[in-house]
Parts: structure tokens; C-alpha cells; sequence
């Protein structure tokens, strides 16, 4: 016996069994081959042919019980054969191409897929379940902000949060997910090279799913998209002005403890001095108190001097810049990736700056946020890094970081911060 079970007879997979039969007629080990029908050996001209040199060279017949005339123990026999197998061809040929046309049609009329898995946020009909759909536009938002699949699958596991299937999350689960085009609300071409818009409600928003795509595009095995620190781009050396980076080293009086460090690294062709360095831990306490302290007088001069319609209106207005942006990338092509990047951060700072000072009251009206330090704190604890780097760009021009007065000590001096705030708009 030799079954390929659930394996296509017309379809070009390695068939193990078939392969068998035929080692096995070539080391003489049969000589005769018999089948319930021709279609149940092969449906491919081209492999019946195969099969015929092998039964030619090793002396073999091939009988089909439910096709008495097909037996090359005689040349009528073989005739037969040649026949029967050009028109299994014929017939897979026509089946496989009225399902291509039934797949083309449906995804021209924007169908909802079917088969295989229920995907996350929608039902088997295509309806956006609300608390699924809330889950992954988290997931979206996780995922922008700087946390990686990994990081994702292991949050949501911890929260109790399981997949369509009642599953565990995991990096290729929540990768697979995001990558859908589904959840954007369209589906891939019959041929897989272009989007075509379905006939459902998308759950991510034209802009996030835009970036989404662009993000998941860079994502590579071993690769993070995580964004490791918040105050890298803006801090400068007080002694060179050149940009410093962070860096890590051990000290060997604190039991060989490794801690992160702010420094800037010598480089001739950058100038980098090299003399200046401070740890990172320290310095973002800092940056992080006296940036509560900067924004909580800024909400304060806002209440007297400006009023919410206004600060809505310029919100709107910087919402629709970043629509725009994404339209410009990536659906009139105008402008490059680095472009695009560097003005999308630029709006994100001035968003979230905006949105720092607008909240809802019990009653829906728009008033301006009287945050406290315990408000900033909570905030800053449950964002993404992303969001942070964001917020601090949207007040904080640079940071420079000043020499030491004295070399060593256990007491960090904040007199070597200096944060230069961006002005109020």
C-alpha cells in the first residue's frame, strides 16, 4: 500500500508515498502497480509520462480497477492511458480555474474572506466585535509607540487577554495580526501585489493603518522596533555641543553593577570631546520632574490667557496636517520616508502637547487640564517610550548636560542639567 493521504494528486507537493512507489518499481521490488482510479495516481500529463518510462525501463504493468481499459500489459492499454491522463488534466485545469474566478470575483466585490481562523476583532460575518476591536487598536497603538511583538504577546498574556481562538498571544500570533490588511478594512489581490478595499468596517483608522503598514514592512526576524531611550537625539555635551549617547559600564565598588550612562563618545570626524558623561538614570529623573513642574505653569498661563475653542481648533488643525502627511507619502508618493518621518514626529510632540491641556468634564464640555504632578507621573508610566520621546520633544528644545565640578561622589548635581524649553505657541 502506498496512501498519500490529504495530499493533492494534481497539485505540485512532494508526495512521499508516490515517490516510494517509484524507488520501489526501479529497485524491482514490484512489478505491477494497481489503482482505484487513474486520477488517484497522478492528474499531471507530464507525470503520467514519468510514470510510463519507469513501468517501460522496469518491465512493469499498471492496472485500474474502475478503468478496465487501462492496462499497458497491452498496446491498447497504453493508448488509453495516454487519454484517460489528458483529460484528468483538462478537468483539474478547468476546476482550478472556475475557483481562481470565484476567489477574483469575490475579492472585486470586497466579500469578507472566509476559511481558516476567526480574525481577531471581527465575527465569522464580518461584524467588529467592540471589545476585540478595543484590544487591538491598543495593540496598534503598543506596536507604533516603540513596543515590539515580543513585548505585546507577553503584556497581554499577563492582562488574561486571549486570541480569536481562545489562545495564548505570542510574537508570531500578534505579528500576524497587525500585518493583516483586514483590520485596515481591505484584502490582498488574487495575485498578492496590490490592497483592494472590502465591504467592512475597519477597526485601525486610515492614518494609524498607513504607518502600521509602513512599520510591520521594517520588521525583520531579530529585529526590534523598540525605541530604547527617551532623551537620545537632544542632549548635548556642555563642553563640545556635540550629541551624546547612551552607553553602559560597570563599577567595580558597587559588586561589578552595570549602569546606564549619557556620554559623549570621542570622534574626531564628529568632534565628539569625549570628556562629558552622566548617568541616564539621573538624568531622566530630572528631565522628568522639572518637565511636570514646566507643563503644570504652562496649564496655568493657559487658563488665564487662552480659551478651549481656540486650542481645539489648533489641535484640528495640526490632526489635519498629519492626515495630509500620511497622504502624501503614502498615496501621492510626494515626499520621502525620511521626510515623512521627521515631520510626523515634529506633529505627534505638537498633538500631544495640545492634548495635554484639553480633557472632558463629567458633563462633555471641553475645560483646560489642571494636571498635577500625580497626573503626569500615571500618564507617564502607562505610555510607550515612543510617546514619551514625543511629549518631551513637544517642550523641550535640548538638553545640555555639563562637566562635572568634581570627579566621583554618590550625589548627582542637577546644576549640570540645562533644559532648554521650546517657546509657548
Amino acid at each position: 500500500m502506498y496512501p498519500d493521504r490529504d495530499i493533492s494528486a494534481y497539485a505540485n507537493k512532494n508526495r512521499p508515498e508516490y515517490e516510494r512507489l517509484l524507488a520501489d518499481l526501479e529497485r524491482g521490488r514490484i512489478n505491477a502497480v494497481v489503482v482505484w482510479k487513474l486520477d488517484r495516481l497522478t492528474r499531471r500529463f507530464t507525470k503520467i509520462g514519468e510514470v510510463v518510462q519507469v513501468l517501460e525501463r522496469t518491465g512493469s504493468v499498471l492496472v485500474s480497477v474502475s478503468e478496465p481499459m487501462i492496462d499497458t500489459s497491452n498496446g491498447m492499454g497504453k493508448g488509453w492511458l495516454g487519454m484517460m491522463a489528458g483529460m484528468a488534466e483538462s478537468e483539474s485545469d478547468a476546476t482550478s480555474l472556475r475557483v481562481r474566478r470565484a476567489v477574483e470575483a469575490s475579492i472585486a466585490r470586497g466579500d469578507v474572506p472566509t476559511g481558516g481562523s476567526r480574525c481577531f476583532g471581527y465575527s465569522k460575518e464580518g461584524e467588529v466585535l467592540p471589545d476585540e476591536a478595543k484590544v487591538l487598536r491598543r495593540m496598534v497603538k503598543l506596536f507604533l509607540g516603540g513596543t515590539n511583538f515580543r513585548q505585546i504577546a507577553k503584556r497581554f498574556n499577563e492582562e488574561g487577554l486571549r486570541t480569536s481562538r481562545g489562545g495564548l498571544w505570542s510574537s508570531a500570533t500578534v505579528g500576524q495580526l497587525l500585518r493583516s490588511p483586514r483590520i485596515g478594512g481591505y484584502r490582498l489581490s488574487a495575485d498578492k501585489s496590490e490592497l483592494v478595499a472590502g465591504n467592512w468596517k475597519a477597526i485601525v483608522d486610515e492614518a494609524d493603518f498607513a504607518e502600521l503598514r509602513r512599520a510591520v514592512a521594517n520588521v525583520s526576524p531579530g529585529r526590534s522596533n523598540e525605541v530604547a531611550h527617551v532623551l537620545t537625539g537632544i542632549t548635548v555635551c556642555g563642553k563640545c555641543g556635540c550629541r551624546m549617547y547612551v552607553g553602559k559600564w560597570r563599577m567595580p565598588h558597587a559588586n561589578h553593577r552595570v549602569f546606564r550612562k549619557l556620554a559623549c563618545v570621542k570622534d574626531v570626524e564628529r568632534k565628539n570631546c569625549g570628556g562629558v558623561s552622566a548617568s541616564l538614570d539621573a538624568v531622566n529623573a530630572l528631565v522628568r520632574f522639572e518637565l511636570g513642574g514646566h507643563v503644570i505653569r504652562l496649564n496655568k498661563k493657559s487658563r488665564k490667557g487662552q480659551n478651549v475653542t481656540a486650542l481645539k481648533t489648533k489641535l484640528q488643525t495640526f490632526e489635519s496636517r498629519k492626515a495630509d502627511l500620511v497622504k502624501a507619502r503614502y498615496v501621492e508618493q510626494s515626499i520621502d520616508d525620511a521626510s515623512y518621518r521627521a515631520a510626523k514626529t515634529e506633529l505627534d510632540s505638537r498633538i500631544l502637547q495640545l492634548e495635554s491641556l484639553i480633557t472632558k468634564d463629567n458633563h462633555g464640555q471641553s475645560t483646560l487640564l489642571a494636571m498635577k504632578v500625580s497626573d503626569i507621573n500615571k500618564w507617564w508610566e502607562e505610555t510607550t517610550i515612543r510617546d514619551q520621546r514625543a511629549f518631551v520633544r513637544g517642550y523641550i528644545e535640548r538638553i545640555i548636560i555639563h562637566p562635572a565640578k568634581r570627579r566621583g561622589g554618590n550625589v548627582f548635581d542637577d546644576d549640570r542639567v540645562e533644559i532648554i524649553w521650546k517657546p509657548a505657541d
